[in-house]
């Protein structure tokens, strides 16, 4: 029978927690269940028109509550790693070896030999196997400590010396074949290739991938931040699709989805209980329900260029119902030469949806629809077989928009120190790609200097303004005709959009945070390493004069995983090179 075992929030199973991960409770780890054994009875539909077609999907689904009084919903997991050790007496065996317990959602150690009198907790172990698809297992235990007997399912003892205090004291004993190894020697390329093949196994899905995995296996703690890199996708609610009406229509499209005459929804009004549409003429709602039906006809649409044209567009108040209110604001004078528009975003509903995950490396949230197609077969799946639906969540938001002055950024692309700097660093991307099976488009230096000036922005917000950097968002919208950036706030509720970030795009205000954030860009305290860095230095890293202290963010708040990053283009630092383009 299923136990309640611990609390995550919505907003968390669609980012940091979805299915595939590894949530570590007091006394137990398990990994989260995949959508096809979810029960969505407490669940609850969110539309957006746009994400939907972009993503393939008919909606999204809040991620289920439990039901105290039904105990329906929730989400499930199952427990992982299966192998769990006890500290009394260092049994390595499976979790259904030891007595569980339900107060506490405990295991106990019962051995008669073990030193804890049957009191003992046994934990689950620090280690796992992993590879690049995504595949998840126990570390072959039985078959690192002694191969030629693979198949041996006696206990085993994880004993611990404890003169160091690392890895180096660890040893896996198995008394039956009288077999000892050290657990050390299986990091590294000498371990790697004593580790079987991947097996494919999908323990989320409680099955193994039906394709054969050639990736190799990777030892990984239970707790590494490479374990899991959650894939999102996400967009904003525009007009038309962010007025009242469209957002309740959208709602019941799949009531309404014979519905092909205005007097065929009338009578359907009549007969069904529909009450949030009472508020609506049938008029009103068949207008709108076309409008919906539209943009199921378009072959390809691109989220960020709508977002782009959306914010351009604003010319003042919106109905105080919209969840796309945005104003223009007079620019500053300090952002002459370099920004051309700022606009107020008083109010923006984004909806964000999970699509997959990836162990090992990760990859930056997607927004354009050929990179979502190209990137979907290296994703790990959240369910057995393709779902119409993917778990998503509702987030309430503010910020503040900028694009960047288009004359002087051509101007700055046609330097020959910045078309030299983008070709090195294209191929750094290349390399980096390449090493990883990707196939993606390589950003360019125009991207690099868009991206990096938003992230000064948001660490002189940081300082400035009281925010958290994890409290920020950036969105970035940049191709041969977009230059611009959204930095924002967004939760599951009314508080992302309290004000404190709109007032800050008011000139007064705006114009001197740029120019302290652009002046403290040009030293960092990691120069003068920092500042000579260079992504084509290596196919590691795809950053240039980049670090912790005067770039990097924390990851919820970069949608490019912290990639794609050089104050050089933004500024003069200590290198000296010609590629800024403040003050060029």
């Amino acid at each position: 029978m299923a136990k309640r075992a611990g609390k995550l929030r919505a907003s968390q199973i669609v980012t940091q927690f979805g299915p595939g991960s590894l949530v570590d409770l007091p006394d137990l780890s398990m990994v989260l269940a995949g959508i096809d054994d979810w029960n969505t009875a407490t669940s609850l539909m969110i539309s957006e028109p746009r994400l939907q077609k972009a993503l393939r999907v008919r909606h999204f689904k809040t991620p289920p509550y439990l039901d105290p009084d039904s105990q329906l919903g929730g989400v499930p997991a199952r427990i992982f790693p299966q192998f769990l050790v006890c500290p009394r007496c260092n049994r390595l065996a499976r979790h259904n070896e030891f007595e569980f317990t339900e107060r506490g959602s405990q295991h106990i150690c019962k051995d008669g030999n073990c030193l804890g009198k049957g009191n003992a907790r046994a934990y689950p172990a620090r280690f796992m196997v992993a590879c690049p698809n995504g595949h998840l297992d126990d570390f072959p235990w039985h078959h690192w400590v002694h191969p030629e007997s693979a198949d041996c399912s006696s206990t085993l003892r994880l004993e611990d010396s404890a003169r160091t205090g690392s890895i180096s004291d660890l040893a896996v004993y198995c008394g039956e074949h009288d077999a000892r190894m050290l657990f050390a020697s299986a990091f590294g390329k000498a371990g790697a290739e004593r580790l079987p093949a991947c097996t494919g196994n999908r323990p989320w899905l409680s099955d193994s991938d039906p394709e054969p995995c050639d990736q190799p296996l990777r030892v990984l703690l239970r707790g590494a931040s490479n374990a899991y890199f959650s894939v999102t996708a996400s967009a904003l609610s525009i007009p038309p699709w962010s007025n009242p009406l469209q957002s309740t229509v959208s709602k019941y499209e799949a009531e309404l989805a014979k519905v092909d005459s205005l007097g065929k929804l009338e009578v359907l009004l009549e007969a069904v209980n529909l009450p949030d549409l009472e508020v609506f003429d049938p008029e009103q709602i068949w207008s709108a329900l076309q409008e919906l039906r539209v943009i199921d006809q378009v072959e390809s649409l691109d989220l960020r260029v709508d977002e782009y044209q959306a914010f351009l567009g604003a010319t003042g108040p919106a109905d105080y119902r919209s969840d796309f209110k945005v104003a223009p604001v007079q620019r500053p004078t300090a952002a002459d030469g370099v920004l051309d528009k700022v606009v107020k975003a008083v109010r923006l509903r984004e909806v964000r949806a999970i699509r997959g995950f990836t162990r090992i490396d990760s990859i930056p949230d997607i927004g354009e629809m050929g990179e979502v197609e190209a990137l979907d077969a290296g994703l790990a799946p959240l369910a057995a077989a393709r779902t119409d639906w993917l778990p998503g969540v509702e987030m309430n938001g503010e910020g503040i928009f900028v694009t960047l002055d288009e004359l002087a950024l051509q101007e700055w692309e046609l330097g020959d120190d910045v078309t030299t700097y983008e070709k090195a660093s294209i191929k750094a991307q290349e390399r980096w790609h390449a090493a990883r099976g990707a196939v993606v488009e390589p950003k360019s230096a125009r991207f690099v200097l868009v991206h990096s000036l938003a992230h000064l922005l948001i660490r002189r917000l940081e300082l400035e303004a009281g925010y958290s950097g994890s409290s920020l968002r950036e969105r970035i919208y940049v191709s041969d005709e977009m230059a611009g950036f959204l930095i924002y706030t967004a939760t599951p509720d009314s508080e992302g959009t309290l004000g404190g970030l709109v007032e800050l795009a008011r000139p007064e205000d705006f114009g001197p945070m740029l120019d302290r954030a652009l002046e403290a860009a040009k030293l960092c305290a990691n120069d003068p390493f920092c500042s000579t860095r260079k992504a084509s230095d290596a196919g590691s890293h795809l950053n240039g004069a980049a670090c912790n202290a005067c770039l990097l963010l924390p990851e919820t708040s970069c949608e490019q995983g912290n990639h794609f990053l050089d104050r050089s283009l933004v500024v003069s630092t200590m290198s000296g090179s010609g590629t800024r383009f403040v003050g060029r």
